[in-house]
């Protein structure tokens, strides 16, 4: 399981880092994150598969061709400023709330309008669109902020904000493994996941914690080097808080696995589970990055 683990580990690291440095370069003058949307969707459209794929296992999946297309328009409003003048100053003509209301608005209608066309008896309605909507704000909105952080004030800085939220998140999740695997004695959810430890959490906060301080000290200055050193205190704050937020979105994926008696969300990705087990930590750990990159707390 372990070798499996750091096989399929190791292709998505490879993988992503690509991809990041083939955004940073940004070829034919695309903005920063057009090359990394198409990787959010695909993401976002595997999970859908596999979100489904569980809720049918108790009778509550939404359809299909609505599921996927609220959670597209929810993800795509996030995505308007890559369209250029045109999409920013529909996300100026939106207001404060922006774009993204809009789209839950439109999906709420599009899973009523699905269920009115196909219904025949009473039974499941409110269960399918209520998941539906769970969909569309999980899977649709959650990921948009992978792409507000990409958009942070300019490319490297954008750069530094996503990567910095997907390495400590990932930092935490890979020192709660190991640190539960040789020190873990006590449970920390028992019930939501057996195996995971209340001293693996420290390992993970500990392991986001010293990762965050070193992208503080050694990444900015060298992607922004006119950028004064940020205090030591900011990145482990943040560091912390991602560590928080990320064993958050475990333990919230892990909450629909048992109640949908599913041990793993998918076997896409071996001796890692699916797309779902990979992103659960990096949904909830990414609007709480945005809310530090935007506030000026960091950057």
């Amino acid at each position: 399981m372990l070798r499996w683990r750091l096989v399929s580990a190791a292709f998505l690291i490879s993988g992503l880092a690509f991809l990041l440095w083939l955004d940073y370069r940004r070829p034919v003058g695309l903005p920063p994150g057009a090359i990394l949307f198409p990787l959010a969707v695909l993401g976002a459209t595997i999970g859908v598969l596999e979100l489904r794929r569980m809720l049918a296992t108790r009778g509550v999946a939404p359809h299909a061709v609505e599921t996927y297309l609220v959670v597209w328009l929810a993800l795509g409003a996030a995505a308007l400023p890559l369209a250029g003048d045109t999409g920013r100053q529909f996300v100026a003509w939106c207001g404060p709330l922006g774009p993204a209301p809009l789209a839950l608005a439109a999906a709420v209608i599009l899973l009523f309008a699905g269920e009115m066309a196909r219904y025949r008896e009473p039974g499941g309605v409110t269960q399918r669109i209520a998941n539906g909507m769970l969909a569309a704000v999980y899977l649709g909105i959650l990921p948009g902020y992978f792409v507000a952080l990409r958009a942070h004030r300019d490319n490297a800085w954008g750069l530094i904000a996503l990567l910095s939220m997907i390495a400590i998140v990932k930092l935490s999740d890979s020192g709660a493994y190991f640190a539960g695997r040789l020190f873990g004695r006590h449970p920390l959810a028992p019930l939501l996941s057996p195996k995971k430890t209340i001293e693996g959490s420290i390992g993970g906060v500990a392991a986001s914690t010293l990762g965050a301080v070193l992208i503080g000290t050694f990444v900015v200055p060298w992607l922004v080097p006119e950028a004064p050193a940020g205090p030591v205190w900011k990145w482990a704050s943040y560091g912390g808080a991602l560590a928080f937020a990320g064993m958050a979105g475990d333990l919230a994926e892990s909450l629909i696995k048992r109640d949908m008696g599913q041990k793993d969300a998918g076997q896409i990705l071996p001796g890692m589970g699916g797309i779902l087990d990979v992103l659960d930590s990096l949904l909830f750990g990414a609007p709480v990055a945005t809310i530090f990159w935007t506030s000026g707390f960091l950057g």
